[in-house]
């Protein structure tokens, strides 16, 4: 794990046997910035790999309490039905967390390729860009925020129906 100011950035390689040498590395980064957590997919990922990746980053929401995670999927050139349906898997298990989650880069092609077959990102934001992810994603923190205080503490029944 490298720092640079208050960013901590975690390059997760793995390699894999027997493919093309361009094949055989998968990296992804994981970027903890304040509450969020930037993931960034900067090759093309198999099916085993988004198992991986969910596990791993399970295990860093936890450990860094994030709030909210920002997934920049630039890196995949092919968005399959196991791509679509294990990245909202993802996102449920962040959602499940407390942890929203935005999804960031897909190819205007793919979406449009999406679209067609009928595959959805669910419980996840799409978003354009790292700026339009980070700022909805903020709205939604605080937004989660503001309605939390007004919300009775937990194990007490505010006496009204």
């Amino acid at each position: 794990m490298r720092s640079r100011a208050n960013v901590a950035v975690q390059v997760y390689e793995v390699r894999r046997e027997g493919l093309h040498p361009r094949e055989k590395i998968m990296t992804i980064r994981i970027h903890h910035l304040a509450m969020y957590l930037i993931v960034s997919i900067l090759s093309p990922l198999a099916d085993g790999d988004f198992l991986d990746l969910r596990n791993k980053l399970n295990g860093q929401v936890q450990a860094s309490r994030s709030q909210a995670v920002v997934m920049d999927v630039t890196g995949l050139d092919v968005m399959d039905s196991f791509a679509c349906r294990a990245l909202s898997d993802i996102s449920r298990m962040m959602k499940a967390r407390g942890t929203e989650t935005a999804i960031i880069g897909i190819h205007p092609e793919i979406e449009e390729s999406m679209e067609r077959f009928g595959l959805k990102l669910e419980h996840a934001t799409v978003a354009t860009n790292l700026e339009e992810g980070l700022a909805v994603l903020g709205r939604r923190i605080a937004t989660k925020r503001h309605a939390s205080k007004y919300l009775p503490p937990r194990g007490q029944d505010s006496g009204e129906f």
